[in-house]
């Protein structure tokens, strides 16, 4: 096992004041006023006055750290590492805990840096305030220090793992409690809130390469309804005597999960293991998948969830996503439209796009190629709502770099399905897909020309549509 890498981001707050002027005022040298965060998992965790906090890399208003320490691997499991910031947010690092000099952003990504790889930060880092207050100035400024916090806006309260036991049934949703009311998921995905159905585009995330930023102008395709949850109490009692009751309460608390707001707590892994237990009972029948994966849909919206999923050492989502050829046409689109929604953020499409090799019936497979086959098999198919998915996949897909292999793979099939009579809205997806893949592997433009690609049957359909065959067209004509 490799492990995940685990980095420290050093953060000068005086902005390179200390180191020139920090002689004339101590005495002594000092390099900088540091403030620290540890990225693990795809955030940044640091500690302020208002507590625990994340973010994601460099996501607060300090911008790019000053420097980067490399702490290493570390081999800690997500769900353990959120339970230890569950208990540090509740005892030693409450926002009320935190002091400037005594125990500060530093203590806490030492701690962290410690649990996790058993390797600290940086002694000049710890050792800072020490070297302060043993000067002159130090001392009679230590007063006003007292009284001071640094908590760098862009972050927010950390939502950690649940950690009740399932014994214990979660207090009724109509309870004044802060698990109560309805939900909100992520800011990028306002209307699948209001309780709006089909697919949405939602703005695009920051998205980067060998320290590169891309151009980002497309935005991505999200799906989901919170009509599901209506259904509710429908699934339970269908499920009512395939589950044990401790396995009841666990999919309250999912129900739970996705009818709050401001939450406190998270789904864990039982939570998803559960959902792909069901998914997985030969007899529950097709209306009982949907739904269930309706529910993951909006769950993967939530970056905490997206965490959870990637770092699922049982694969339980990519096992589901290869019965694709063997599920009912409704659960297929609904499996798809999981993966588009895992496309809407860098570390699903990362996950999704992997190509670490890990074992399956007998043999070896990665994600990528899952991923592909899933994606091709839908474009390719005579069902028109297998097509409008299997578009917006690729879609989601071209907003990121993809291999040059993959570009061939999907983008031969996007041209085999724009042969095809489909929707304005699957066309435009199909042509910004393969407008981007054209631009990753020539072999994809060199397959418009052999195939026989007629951009005249789209440019007239829709502005939008103009554009795109404009752009594809220049493409097509370059190199």
């Amino acid at each position: 096992m490799s492990g995940t890498p685990v980095k420290v981001h050093i953060y000068d707050i005086s902005k390179g004041m200390a180191r020139s002027m920090s002689y004339a005022f101590l005495g002594k040298q000092i390099d900088g006023v540091w403030h620290t965060g540890v990225v693990v998992y795809g955030r940044e965790y640091f500690f302020g006055g208002g507590g625990i906090e994340y973010c994601p890399p460099c996501g607060t208003i300090l911008g790019p750290p000053d420097n980067i320490y490399d702490c290493g691997t570390t081999e800690i499991p997500y769900e353990l590492f959120m339970e230890y910031l569950n208990e540090l947010s509740n005892t030693s690092f409450r926002p009320e805990c935190y002091h400037l000099l005594d125990h500060n952003c530093n203590t806490f990504s030492n701690e962290l840096a410690n649990f996790l790889t058993g390797k600290g930060i940086p002694p000049q880092i710890t050792n800072l305030p020490a070297d302060v207050l043993s000067t002159p100035f130090g001392s009679m400024i230590r007063p006003f220090i007292d009284a001071m916090t640094v908590s760098p806006s862009g972050g927010q309260p950390m939502s950690v793992p649940r950690t009740t036991p399932v014994s214990h049934p979660p207090p009724p949703l109509g309870q004044n409690s802060a698990r109560a009311s309805s939900t909100r998921l992520p800011t990028t995905s306002n209307d699948v809130l209001k309780g709006k159905s089909a697919a949405h585009t939602v703005p695009p995330t920051a998205r980067t390469e060998k320290g590169k930023e891309f151009d980002m102008d497309r935005n991505a395709v999200v799906f989901g309804s919170r009509e599901v949850l209506a259904s509710y109490k429908c699934l339970q009692q269908r499920l009512a005597e395939k589950l044990k009751p401790e396995e009841v309460v666990v999919l309250d608390e999912v129900y739970e999960y996705l009818t709050c707001k401001n939450q406190t707590w998270s789904l864990g892994r039982s939570h998803i293991s559960l959902i792909g237990r069901v998914l997985n009972i030969s007899d529950v029948n097709e209306e009982t998948h949907t739904t269930l994966l309706k529910c993951l849909q909006l769950a993967l919206l939530k970056e905490d969830i997206l965490q959870l999923v990637i770092h699922d050492n049982e694969r339980s989502l990519m096992k589901l996503v290869k019965t694709f050829e063997a599920s009912a046409l409704a659960v297929k689109v609904e499996i798809t439209k999981l993966l588009i929604n895992m496309c809407n953020s860098k570390a699903g499409f990362d996950w999704l796009t992997s190509i670490s090799q890990w074992p399956i019936e007998s043999q070896e497979i990665c994600n990528c190629s899952i991923t592909n086959q899933t994606c091709v098999s839908c474009l390719l198919d005579e069902n028109i709502q297998l097509k409008d998915v299997g578009a917006a996949l690729a879609y989601n897909l071209s907003r990121f770099k993809v291999t040059e292999d993959s570009a061939v793979e999907v983008g031969s099939a996007l041209i085999q399905c724009l042969s095809c009579q489909v929707s304005e809205k699957t066309a435009f997806h199909c042509l910004f897909a393969l407008d981007s893949f054209s631009k990753i592997n020539r072999e994809v433009a060199d397959l418009c020309a052999v195939i026989g690609l007629d951009l005249t049957l789209y440019k007239d359909r829709s502005t939008r549509l103009a554009q795109i065959c404009a752009n594809l067209q220049r493409t097509l004509a370059s190199g």
